[in-house]
């Protein structure tokens, strides 16, 4: 009797734990780049273009040029880089992503920032939350320059002029 009561009390307890699902993957911050008219200036069929200039980013004292290839294998810093959007929704519109930065289920990401600069004397700031809050609530926020720019996603549209 004991050992059923025994094995009662540990299905109970197995049953009443729900899992927490705090699986991240390594984020990248996405940043869409564009011109007043709403033209994708890391386009080159895009009169006055920014591909020709001298991006990078300043992240932790480093600085990180723009690379056009990602490393493959496991996940791992990528730095800055020009990819497609979303080649598995099909839209190949380009964009700069800087990552990917590691996370884990326990790690919390609050006010990363990066400077991005353009080339021509100009800068954006980047600053970025990605944390879990309660057991499955996942809090990304990005802003642009100290001001909020998305609180659902790691995404930010900057405008250039």
């Amino acid at each position: 009797m004991k050992r059923i009561i025994a094995l009662l009390a540990v299905w109970a307890v197995f049953i009443g734990c729900e899992p927490v699902e705090r699986d991240f993957v390594n984020p990248d911050v996405t940043i869409f780049v564009q011109n007043s008219q709403g033209e994708n200036l890391l386009d080159s069929e895009v009169d006055g273009n920014l591909l020709g200039s001298d991006i990078y980013a300043e992240y932790n004292d480093d600085i990180y040029r723009i690379t056009m290839t990602r490393d493959s294998g496991p996940a791992r810093w990528q730095g800055l880089r020009i990819e497609p959007y979303n080649v598995y929704a099909n839209d190949y519109t380009p964009v700069l992503r800087f990552g990917e930065f590691k996370t884990s289920s326990i790690d919390e990401i609050r006010g990363e920032t990066f400077i991005i600069h353009w080339g021509d004397g100009t800068s954006d700031e980047v600053k970025f939350d990605l944390y879990v809050k309660g057991r499955k609530n996942v809090v990304q926020r990005i802003w642009l320059n100290g001001k909020l720019a998305s609180d659902n996603s790691l995404v930010v549209r900057i405008v250039k002029e």
